[in-house]
């Protein structure tokens, strides 16, 4: 059982065909069913940097269990200091300082060994493996996979695709092997390779084909972790289907938001593209944009190109159109009858429902389940009742009852009526989970650990 949920969730699912490999997974397992051994995953952000111990266990499910984890904010800002939390998922105790001496990745990196040492863990060889969020693959990475040199060379790569992200996470790998050495297997885990699968006419953009042929632009999408995690470990043990059989829309919303088209079990097509601005109106991100607009800003505005970016992935979304990025807020402006605040969200919702009504197309009507995740996609009932509203001509109607109650400590849970030929979900996403998944598959067998 995972820490607090009450769902019961089977590892098997990611081995798929290779039933071998959930075998090894089960030897290797009970090979640490005495002793306390770790795969530690590791999110550096630009200026933050998340972490989260899994212990590795046997119990009923072979699940890595949950064990500590902390965020360091505000690294390297001159202006504060940066806010270091801290959380044992068995203990359920937080810890919430600010610590000016940490002003580098490598800093946070050592305060959170240093902290693990000390509270959690009895030597720095217990962690076996280390998992990293790496947001681009590029064409190239395209499954999650062992760190080596030509690994590191091709995020590095990718990096010209996402720069405020890719050199970062970079940066988090070889820091970590400074500490753990060469002799410890570091995993990257790429948000874009969960879309490698959508067809070319899908991701190409109608632009001069050179311009992908030599520069891979292309759409590419993001929140892949999460998409295969609510797919795996949720979506097919909600439906009781095999993945290769199930259709299935699935709304990422979140501060960053996106949507995927499930056909069979994989990828079709996903919202955001070649970066994670386009799509759904996000946070502060304004998602689709007539590129016509930013001629116009710098011919008559005299805005440089930077200036343009910052503008749209800080400046755009809710927060542009009404001042406010956070959804609650921006409900109970509306609710008091503020026009600025209810057009924003109506612009919110009518670019949801138009991805996915293009979505429901591509599935030709023959859709499993519409699941909703992420923060705003979990907690909002008003923002699901919307974005469903008058669709049961479509098969997709809503109970609202269900939809209304206050989610309990579950993994996922029902919210459509009896008569909906779709099902609608309300799960609960889990990223980490699902790099320590994939961290603990790829470095099973004694020849990967060796490498």
């Amino acid at each position: 059982m995972i820490p607090g949920k009450g769902l019961t969730l089977k590892i098997r699912p990611i081995f798929g065909s290779r039933p071998q490999l959930y075998g090894q997974y089960r030897r290797y397992v009970h090979q640490f069913a005495n002793q306390r051994k770790y795969v530690l995953v590791i999110n550096a952000g630009s200026s933050s940097m998340k972490f989260k111990l899994f212990q590795v266990l046997q119990n009923e499910d072979y699940l890595p269990t949950a064990y500590v984890e902390g965020t360091f904010e505000r690294i390297g800002d001159a202006s504060h200091p940066c806010v270091v939390t801290y959380r044992r998922a068995r203990e359920g105790m937080k810890e919430l300082l600010e610590d000016s001496s940490i002003q580098t990745h490598r800093d946070a990196f050592k305060n959170a060994i240093d902290k693990m040492l000390s509270d959690d863990i009895k030597c720095i060889s217990d962690i076996v493996a280390v998992g990293h969020r790496v947001v681009h693959g590029g064409e190239y990475l395209t499954n999650s996979a062992i760190v080596d040199k030509n690994v590191e060379s091709y995020i590095e790569k990718a990096a010209a695709l996402a720069p405020l992200h890719n050199l970062k996470n970079l940066s988090g790998i070889r820091i970590a092997r400074d500490f753990f050495g060469s002799r410890t297997p570091q995993v990257a885990v790429f948000d874009t390779s969960f879309h490698a699968t959508i067809p070319m006419h899908a991701f190409l953009y109608a632009l001069p084909l050179k311009l992908y042929q030599q520069h891979s632009v292309r759409k590419y999408g993001m929140h892949g972790t999460s998409y295969r995690y609510i797919l795996e470990q949720i979506i097919v043990k909600a439906m009781k289907k095999p993945r290769d059989h199930i259709h299935a829309i699935i709304l990422h919303l979140g501060a960053g938001s996106s949507m995927a088209c499930i056909k069979s079990g994989i990828c079709v097509d996903t919202s955001m593209g070649f970066t994670p601005l386009e799509g759904l109106v996000m946070a502060t991100r304004s998602g689709d944009v007539d590129p016509g607009v930013f001629r116009f800003l710098s011919d008559w505005l005299k805005m440089s190109p930077i200036d343009i970016d910052d503008m749209l992935n800080k400046e755009s979304g809710l927060f542009g159109l009404c001042g406010d990025r956070d959804l609650r807020s921006v409900l109970e402006r509306s609710d008091n009858n503020d026009e600025v605040a209810k057009t924003a969200y109506k612009v919110l919702v009518h670019r949801i429902r138009k991805y996915l009504g293009a979505y429901l197309l591509e599935l030709e009507g023959n859709v499993d389940v519409i699941c909703f995740t992420a923060g705003m996609g979990e907690n909002s009932a008003r923002l699901r009742s919307d974005v469903l509203s008058n669709l049961s001509t479509l098969g997709v109607e809503l109970d609202s009852d269900l939809n209304n109650e206050l989610g309990k400590d579950e993994s996922f849970r029902f919210v459509n009526s009896d008569t909906s030929k779709t099902k609608i979900l309300v799960a609960r996403t889990n990223e980490e989970l699902q790099i320590a998944l994939d961290t603990i598959q790829l470095t099973l067998s004694p020849r990967n650990r060796s490498e």
